[in-house]
């Protein structure tokens, strides 16, 4: 009994790391030579826009994404604080007629 136990604690193991290699071989072998261009587009609402763009640039800034912010239902008041944040940012803050320019199809 002993023997079918220790069997299994070694065997279950090594059964799971032969099979993530294998994953992870598959994934490089089979992996699109293309890169492919990640956009994270926001909507600013009227109410706290620079809050809003704050959470955003805090939340995916770190993950190489391209972050844009669109700016249509902001008030004119709030535009200027908005563009000054998304600038130090590293945001895009565009309307949206312009993001078509901005993601470059």
């Amino acid at each position: 009994m002993m023997e079918k136990i220790l069997f299994l604690i070694t065997i279950v193991p090594l059964v799971l790391g032969i099979s993530e290699i294998l994953h992870w071989l598959k994934l490089l072998i089979l992996k699109p030579q293309r890169t492919v261009k990640v956009y994270n587009v926001i909507l600013l609402e009227e109410k706290f826009p620079q809050q809003q763009i704050a959470f955003f640039a805090e939340k995916y800034l770190h993950k190489n994404n391209s972050l844009i912010a669109l700016c249509d239902l902001v008030k004119e008041q709030d535009y200027e604080e908005c563009r000054e944040l998304s600038l130090k940012n590293d945001i895009a803050l565009c309307y949206q007629n312009e993001l078509k320019d901005i993601m470059k199809f």
